[in-house]
């Protein structure tokens, strides 16, 4: 049941984080919690231009790290969930861009991103070094997760907001 949770918060994460580029500047500090804050410290102690983002769901920090972008994902309590890093298409693995290019031909990529971290103490959840990957063609959008050991997986397929308008 957790894994499920952790998956689906994933899920919601990844889709809001293919925006991570563009990076809302609007802080929220005053809103993330103490435990929040102090985790986000204890795993990535250096973190730099931290902003933080909260709604009713999830608390979010985006930051730099080791010259990266990462972004950490807490649940409402502040307790850590994981981090992503938003990846370019060149940075997918080859199996993965080879697949991409087979099997959904005429998609464009829209974004990726890549599970870089998760809890020491999270069992559950071993999908460190999933990347999630957002195609778009037409008014269609797909999701697909690959990771080494299962290659290229359809995850769900979305109706853009243009066409839900037709």
């Amino acid at each position: 049941m957790k894994h499920l949770l952790y998956a689906t918060l994933l899920t919601i994460f990844s889709v809001a984080g293919f925006a991570a580029e563009n990076i809302d500047k609007k802080d929220d500090s005053k809103n993330i919690s103490y435990n929040a804050k102090r985790q986000l410290e204890a795993e990535f102690a250096g973190a730099k231009d931290v902003t933080w983002t909260a709604n009713t769901d999830y608390q979010k920090a985006s930051f730099s790290f080791e010259g990266k972008k990462i972004t950490a994902l807490f649940d409402i309590q502040g307790n850590y969930l994981g981090a992503t890093q938003v990846v370019a298409f060149e940075e997918l693995p080859a199996e993965a861009k080879k697949s991409i290019e087979k099997y959904y031909k005429g998609f464009a990529f829209s974004g990726a991103l890549k599970v870089v971290a998760r809890p020491s103490n999270d069992y559950q959840s071993n999908d460190v070094g999933t990347y999630w990957i957002d195609l778009a063609k037409d008014s269609k959008e797909v999701y697909l997760n690959y990771t080494s050991s299962t290659g290229l997986s359809f995850y769900k397929n979305v109706e853009s907001a243009a066409s839900a308008k037709n």
